[in-house]
């Protein structure tokens, strides 16, 4: 639906005063864009309701960043998402479930060449793999 709004709109340029022919734009939302942050604000809340979900029915673990804070699972900037979990075949399995699902409810896409996974230093190379 937002994106109808976005796509939907139409530009006209005064030209000496003068009203020139209405026109659409014919690339979407570019990234640089000022609005592009809050549109993904916008269509990124279904992925926190997901994962908070998940970790409350212990399906996935996030981490601890200190024995008294609550647990963390994921942080968003802007249009990016840090997630934090478990380094179990578990949650190996369930993020991508998780990430599916949200993909397929909100019309995003996750860009893999632009994703990586980093390790704490003390995860073994058999966790790892």
């Amino acid at each position: 639906m937002i994106m109808r709004l976005v796509s939907s709109v139409s530009f006209s340029v005064l030209f000496n005063s003068d009203r020139q022919e209405s026109f659409k734009p014919t690339r979407r939302i570019r990234q640089e864009d000022p609005i592009s942050p809050y549109l993904f604000l916008l269509t990124v809340e279904g992925l926190p309701c997901l994962l908070k979900s998940r970790v409350q029915s212990w399906s996935l673990s996030g981490i601890l960043v200190a024995q008294s804070a609550p647990t963390v699972s994921h942080l968003l900037f802007a249009d990016d998402s840090l997630l934090f979990f478990k380094a179990s075949r578990e949650c190996a399995e369930e993020v991508p479930d998780v990430l599916r699902l949200y993909c397929h409810a909100s019309g995003q896409q996750v860009n893999m060449e632009k994703s990586s996974i980093h390790f704490t230093k003390g995860c073994s190379a058999q966790v790892r793999e």
